[in-house]
């Protein structure tokens, strides 16, 4: 339902790779040492997007659980180069997801989790020049945010029938 195409995991590490060496130079190891965090980087944009969250929130708690995490009641005690290094890390976690969404617009590009994002947010995308489409949904479980809204808004505009096969007692 996009016009964007999606960007491949691989493709998507490269990207996010420029971007890092933009933002943090200081911290560019090389390639092979940024994919393995990126990896995981690009998999919690994912899923931030899936699940309708708002970044600067979760990066805002994660920070805080972070500083809470290395504080001590040790006042002796500071944090070692690597500690600080992580810290700084975390705090620019906001700038790489926003920069990297922003490359992606300019490519007319997006990642699975942030086209479920879109549509559910932009549901007419699904309708333009297919006002007789009906949709099905059949068989699904542990869907995420955006998935189940989607859901419903294909439902609550007679655009789609949800079939249950459960038991009775669950439903």
């Amino acid at each position: 339902l996009t016009n964007e195409s999606i960007v491949e995991p691989t493709r998507g590490l490269f990207k996010l790779y420029q971007i890092h060496k933009k933002i943090n130079p200081q911290e560019d190891q090389g390639l092979d040492e940024f994919m393995r965090g990126g990896r995981t980087l690009l998999s919690d944009f994912d899923e931030i997007d899936r699940y309708l969250i708002d970044y600067k929130d979760l990066f805002r708690n994660l920070t805080d659980i972070k500083e809470l995490e290395n504080w001590s009641f040790n006042t002796n005690e500071t944090l070692t180069e690597a500690q600080k290094r992580f810290m700084a890390f975390w705090d620019m976690l906001p700038q790489y997801y926003v920069a990297y969404n922003e490359l992606l617009d300019k490519e007319a590009a997006t990642y699975m989790g942030r086209a479920y994002k879109k549509i559910s947010t932009e549901i007419n995308i699904a309708f333009e020049g297919e006002n007789e489409a009906q949709f099905i949904f059949a068989g699904f479980n542990a869907l995420t945010a955006a998935e189940q809204l989607i859901m419903e808004r294909f439902v609550l505009a007679k655009k789609a029938t949800m079939l249950f096969d459960a038991d009775e007692y669950y439903v």
